[in-house]
């Protein structure tokens, strides 16, 4: 087992990571390449990533609990920059989270973080180089992609996400919706998964309100 450590903080995030490959991460798909962590929690994307060498990681965490264990994580890779902030479609906000792990809100709880915008973001990011973006943001990924400027999103050139429906993201947010978006965005459907979730007797489950897709730019 790689990492028993971070099993140990926190089991199904390193069994999603690690054990099912929720993304269904193809190595090519990041050896050499430029990627975009949101929704960073303790790191374990990101090692994962390292260990298949990639050239450069970028990794956004809201939670400033979670963003503690990231970083002692994360300290031995190479070419990588942590950001604790949330990120929305402006920079310099300011708004709260919750803090439930790997569930945290924002604009919920109590907790003050200031945002970042991905447009600011990518802008790190050597210019005529494609990023592969993996995003898991408990719901806020439909402000980020139906707010921020279209454009942008020709620099992925794969995107592993979790959509969440509007049980977790609010009224209105249908998982179809932004699932159509990001393919009118000029993106093919590679991969279509499922969530796994415990039930009361601690059986893994599909989790229907939360799907997994990895996206290909056309």
């Amino acid at each position: 087992m790689k990492y028993p450590h971070l099993k140990l903080q926190d089991e199904f995030v390193y069994s999603e990571i690690f054990d099912w490959n929720v993304y269904n991460v193809i190595p090519e798909e990041i050896t050499g390449k430029n990627i975009l962590d949101i929704g960073g929690h303790f790191g374990m994307f990101d090692l994962y990533c390292n260990d298949l060498n990639a050239k450069q990681i970028i990794t956004v965490e809201a939670n400033p609990n979670n963003f503690v264990k990231l970083l002692q994580n994360t300290k031995d890779i190479a070419c990588y920059k942590a950001i604790n902030a949330a990120v929305t479609n402006n920079t310099g906000d300011f708004i709260t989270i919750e803090d439930k792990g790997c569930q945290s809100r924002i604009n919920q709880g109590n907790i003050t973080i200031s945002t970042i915008s991905l447009t600011d973001i990518i802008s790190w990011f050597p210019v005529n180089e494609d990023i592969v973006l993996k995003m898991d943001i408990e719901g806020a990924e439909y402000d980020i992609f139906l707010k921020s400027p279209s454009f942008i999103f020709q620099r992925f050139k794969t995107i592993y996400i979790e959509i969440h429906d509007e049980s977790v993201a609010g009224p209105g947010k249908h998982i179809d919706l932004l699932h159509q978006y990001i393919q009118n965005l000029g993106f093919i459907v590679k991969w279509q998964g499922s969530f796994f979730a415990k039930d009361p007797n601690g059986n893994t489950t599909n989790h229907t309100n939360i799907a997994v897709y990895k996206y290909e730019r056309i």
